[in-house]
């Protein structure tokens, strides 16, 4: 998807939207989107992430400021886009024990 460029040229504002982004929100990716379908698909994943950082700001602050006290620089998009993939169930990360919470709109 274009936010995976996006992030290479502004990596402190853009965290990627891919599809196992997609998939830890719960969002459905066609096997071949037309180019409305990836639109659709980016808006979606665009509020889903807009929603869910702001739900969380004071968790992805506590972090933003640990690792700035451990001498570590890093954006709250950065951050946001770090806990997404590590949360993803096949990222490989040995050992590490997680916890996802699914909440539903009534919508």
């Amino acid at each position: 998807m274009g936010t995976k460029v996006l992030r290479l040229k502004r990596p402190r504002l853009f965290p990627v939207l891919d599809a196992f982004v997609a998939q830890m929100f719960g969002v459905s990716v066609p096997p071949d989107p037309t180019q409305a379908d990836r639109i659709d698909i980016a808006l979606e994943l665009a509020r889903a992430v807009r929603r869910e950082g702001r739900e969380n700001i004071s968790v992805l602050r506590c972090v933003k400021q640990e690792l700035h006290d451990d001498g570590i620089d890093r954006s709250l998009a950065r951050i946001f886009d770090a806990l997404i993939w590590f949360s993803y169930p096949v990222a490989g990360v040995a050992g590490a024990k997680r916890v996802i919470e699914v909440r539903l709109d009534p919508d």
